[in-house]
């Protein structure tokens, strides 16, 4: 068998290369082992989204129980039950996220005894929302206090 070499000369040794079904062969290896990393980036990516949600989601718990602790203690919002909080004021144009809904519960604590010089109730804010077809919720606790008259 006479092949051309790229010299121009004729020659009927083998030629260097790869044939056909090597090249691929070595695509569907390549193929197989690089398709363990996709899966490992979509992962990787999927508990980055569920990370950065928890974090907004504390944030946010954070916000309702500061607001509620600057109220005063007779305020109406700190009356006993649960409500929804709305979304506080914004700031500097950034929105809050509409998948997050709010709640804020609040307790009244009662003091054993009359030598306790306090009134106190107990707040829990709830942040739920949905993450990849999966309902998810965080709650905070805080306590807001004054003295008995």
């Amino acid at each position: 068998m006479v092949r051309r070499r790229l010299g121009g000369g004729f020659t009927g040794g083998p030629v260097a290369g790869f044939s056909m079904v090597e090249v691929a062969l070595g695509i569907l290896l390549l193929g197989i082992a690089v398709l363990p990393l996709f899966t490992l980036f979509r992962q990787g990516t999927t508990g980055t989204v569920q990370t950065r949600d928890e974090v907004v989601a504390y944030g946010l718990a954070a916000d309702v129980l500061h607001l509620a602790r600057g109220l005063p203690f007779d305020d109406p919002l700190l009356a006993p039950g649960q409500r929804e909080v709305p979304a506080l004021a914004q700031v500097a144009g950034s929105a809050t996220d509409p998948r997050f809904g709010r709640s804020l519960a609040v307790t009244e604590g009662q003091a054993t005894g009359d030598r306790v010089p306090y009134r106190y109730k107990v707040l829990v804010a709830r942040v739920a929302w949905e993450s990849g077809g999966v309902a998810r919720a965080i709650r905070l606790t805080g306590l807001v206090f004054r003295g008995k008259p």
